[in-house]
């Protein structure tokens, strides 16, 4: 709730300071791509790239490095953490730091695809709990194949059907967690 209330009063502060307008950023790669006559726009393939890039490197902080040992320790027990002569208080301070960048990275990354206003964000932080609901809360690998089908599932959805997709979006995550609570690939907790 908290972060739902720094939202708003940063969206608030935003529309005092530059007002309700609507700006957009021009896109570093304008080029159009052509490949078995299908078209696709140089900026969505960059983005593509950037956020795989991003996963992979995620990944190997998360799984590969002390840190990320650490990180995930915390995450399940901060108690035994701190016992082991772990600040945990600067963990949690890492964590937001780590998770803020990447937001304004990811900000950054499809500002030239949208306009960019004051509330932006909102439709995207909603899908991203449909997509932590549908790959499952706590699961690395969950978060990406939830991503992926709920994207996916939009993207055909929107061309096929228009914008009954977002339906069929909801109905997914009701399916998955009525046969499993904890999504895809996570674990139901108590």
């Amino acid at each position: 709730m908290a972060s739902v209330g720094l939202m708003m009063i940063l969206q608030q502060g935003t529309l005092l300071c530059f007002g309700t307008q609507e700006r957009g950023i021009q896109s570093p790669f304008p080029q159009i791509i052509d490949v078995f006559n299908v078209r696709i726009s140089l900026t969505r393939l960059v983005i593509i790239f950037l956020s795989v890039l991003i996963c992979v490197c995620l990944y190997l902080l998360m799984y590969k490095t002390t840190f990320g040992k650490i990180m995930r320790a915390v995450s399940y027990d901060p108690e035994a953490v701190t016992l082991q002569g772990i600040n945990t208080f600067w963990i949690f301070v890492s964590c937001f730091a780590l998770g803020s960048a990447l937001a304004g990275l990811a900000g950054g990354i499809i500002a030239p695809l949208f306009s960019v206003t004051p509330s932006m964000g909102q439709n995207i932080i909603f899908m991203s709990f449909l997509v932590l609901l549908v790959g499952g809360i706590g699961s690395y690998r969950g978060t990406i194949a939830g991503g992926l089908l709920v994207g996916l599932l939009l993207s055909f959805g929107f061309q096929l059907i228009g914008g009954i997709a977002e339906l069929f979006v909801f109905i997914l995550v009701i399916i998955i967690l009525v046969f499993r609570p904890g999504g895809l690939l996570g674990e139901a907790t108590e």
